[in-house]
């Protein structure tokens, strides 16, 4: 750790430790507190009393700063929420979800200016917005939100009795890609908004913000020019006086091409050199994935408070005139490893950085791999902030060996929460070491204290050892996938004996063969997570009408259930129509997939569609019995049984039943 490092972390501490004193805080307004990032938990932790009123603005923070923040017993009974000018485009949809139901019962007064919001994080939260009771007042100004998204918004919101104050952006739709305001057009999304408002007769005043910021508006538009016009020196005038925290560089630019790359990390070196922070520049971060397009477009985005659109707000001016120290400045990237050496523009800045180490964080929040020695990937990594990534994907064959040398960068990667692995197969050689390797890897999972979704395709090594993986499991899971390979009916029952399985909203068992299993064990396992489960894939696993039968019940109870599969499993009609009968309540369920009917097929395996044909049109009449319009997919691959060969239609069976009279 860098001694700018340690001393940073020493004065976060020396101030976050006061509140511990302060016995009668209420309201508690930070506005640029940049020392937050990473470590507001630090500063929550130390919170004596509830507080009434929250505002934490223009600055960044991390998806861990949010959650700390919704799960802090001292934010239950806030009045007042203010989070504008926080970033929060990349952020997973649910983080606003959960932090909104932490203070629905009490907020009165809630700021998301100049977020980055978008219209998937919007509609995930507005379940929740839509009980804040006691909600007053809501503003959205200077985020990127559709028409669609709008109406969502004034929907869920119309069953608020005190909501008095309605600030919302202007709809993307009244712009053009530069940013220029269409006034007719935004007149016409007005009188359609207007219409929505009527409709839900519930009498209202909205404000729609239009105000660019006079400040910063010139600068993405000359920017723009600058780049793709290779103007060298204006754009390295330009990187020297960003006016913006971040600079969305990867919006504008396929990352293999270097070009006028080179010249924007040459105007960083400018800055870096700086011993002091220079007062006209305010770049923080330099962002080189495709996630900025909608800034370039929409630069002049609204907001009441005079800032810019979507996320890039400018850092207010110091009103010192003391000298601050840099910051290391940040660079994101998302690291695609799919070749055996590196494209040129990845060498051209991973060299670029190994001389300015101490200057620069280099931060992947998504990680693929594809065909790349190891060794290479861990000379990458070791250049990356591994607590950053919150992705990893291995899209490629390894032996376990090679697992076990990456499994150490893995233990690193803290805050990961999705982790894909596929094909790790084991050579004649590694059975003899295979306990140690399996250790190896499996203990890293003791580090990772963020982990959802867990996916493992052909995992060879876990036969007979699944329990070890499970046991280093440190947090509930919501999606789980242990596909195409052999699992023990033991590992199964430890399976279903796992704790942090009762939380799962997505279990995929594709591929692993059950047919001599016996049939309690899948039952006890869909038992464990009946109450949360809303997607399940059983294809491939040779189950039995004996196991199907015993299921019925508890699967019944799966009342979150949308999407089930069981093709590529020998059904006979009446297992299907018991099934179809089963799962007749499941109002959520929408996706079925099962296998065309056993006596679709002649004795050698060969499909019959005209037989096919009338048992579809029994199922389509039991579903009319049943009184519920349903959509079934049906799968037309030979029978299992006779041939492991599949195929697909271009278009799978498709029965849809409707009310009868």
């Amino acid at each position: 750790m860098s001694a700018f490092k340690k001393q940073e972390e020493h004065h976060v501490v020396q101030i976050t430790s006061q509140f511990l004193r302060l016995d009668h805080l209420r309201d508690l307004h930070l506005e640029s507190p940049s020392f937050l990032e990473g470590c507001l938990d630090q500063m929550l932790r130390c919170l004596k009393s509830p507080l009434d009123s929250l505002s934490i603005t223009k600055c960044w923070l991390t998806e861990s700063d949010l959650t700390n923040l919704s799960q802090n017993p001292n934010i239950s009974q806030l009045k007042s929420l203010d989070l504008s000018c926080v970033t929060m485009t990349d952020f997973w949809p649910e983080l606003l979800q959960v932090l909104l139901e932490k203070v629905a019962v009490t907020l009165q007064e809630l700021g998301l200016d100049v977020c980055g919001i978008t219209d998937s994080q919007l509609e995930a939260c507005l379940p929740a917005l839509s009980r804040c009771s006691q909600l007053r007042s809501v503003s959205l100004c200077g985020n990127l939100l559709s028409t669609a998204g709008m109406e969502k918004l004034l929907r869920h919101t119309a069953v608020l009795p005190c909501l008095r104050q309605e600030r919302y952006p202007a709809p993307q739709e009244s712009y053009r890609p530069r940013g220029v305001l269409l006034e007719a057009r935004l007149a016409q999304l007005r009188a359609q908004l207007w219409e929505i408002l009527r409709d839900l007769g519930h009498p209202r005043i909205i404000w729609i913000s239009l105000s660019p910021c006079p400040r910063c508006e010139l600068f993405p538009s000359l920017f723009m020019d600058a780049f793709h016009g290779r103007h060298i020196k204006t754009l390295k005038a330009m990187v020297q006086a960003w006016p913006f925290v971040c600079l969305p560089l990867g919006g504008l630019i396929d990352l293999p091409h270097v070009g006028p790359l080179q010249a924007v990390l040459e105007a960083l070196d400018v800055l870096l050199a700086q011993k002091v922070r220079s007062r006209r520049c305010k770049l923080r971060v330099l962002d080189l994935r495709n996630t900025g397009q909608s800034f370039w477009n929409m630069w002049s985005g609204a907001s009441t408070h005079g800032f810019s659109s979507f996320g890039m707000a400018p850092v207010a001016e110091q009103s010192s005139k003391t000298h601050q120290p840099l910051a290391p400045l940040k660079i994101y990237i998302d690291l695609c490893l799919k070749k055996r050496t590196l494209d040129n523009f990845l060498t051209y800045l991973l060299r670029w950085m190994d001389q300015r180490k101490a200057s620069i964080h280099l931060c992947c929040k998504k990680l693929t791999i594809f065909a790349m020695p190891v060794e290479n990937v861990m000379k990458v990594l070791n250049m990356v902030q591994l607590d950053c990534i919150q992705e990893v994907q291995v899209n490629w064959i390894w032996h376990l060996s090679t697992l076990a040398k990456f499994a150490p960068l893995l233990g690193q990667m803290s805050n990961v929460r999705r982790l894909f692995l596929s094909r790790i197969h084991m050579s004649a050689l590694e059975k003899q070491e295979q306990q140690e390797q399996v250790v190896q890897f499996t203990s890293q999972f003791l580090k990772l204290h963020h982990l959802q979704d867990l996916c493992l395709d052909s995992p060879s090594f876990l036969e007979g050892c699944l329990d070890q993986m499970l046991r280093c499991l440190m947090t509930p899971l919501d999606h789980l996938a242990i596909t195409n390979c052999r699992l023990t009916e033991l590992d199964l029952t430890h399976l279903s004996q796992c704790p942090n399985i009762h939380q799962l909203k997505g279990l995929d068992l594709s591929g692993v063969t059950m047919t001599d299993f016996s049939p309690k064990i899948l039952c006890i396992l869909l038992e464990q997570v009946a109450a949360t489960l809303q997607e399940l894939n059983l294809e491939q696993c040779g189950i039995k009408e004996s196991q199907l039968e015993s299921i019925l019940p508890v699967l019944s109870c799966c009342s979150q259930l949308r999407t089930f599969s069981l093709c590529g499993n020998v059904l006979s009609m009446a297992i299907m129509e018991k099934l179809l009968r089963h799962t007749t309540g499941l109002i959520n369920l929408s996706d079925e997939f099962y296998p065309a009917p056993q006596e679709s097929y002649s004795p050698h395996g060969a499909l019959h569609l005209g037989r096919l044909a009338q048992l579809r049109d029994k199922l389509i009449k039991i579903m009319q019995d049943l009184g519920r319009p349903r959509a079934i997919w049906l799968s037309s691959s030979p029978c299992p049984r006779w041939s492991n060969k599949t195929f697909y239609p271009e278009e799978p069976f498709l029965c849809h039943c409707y009310m009868s009279a």
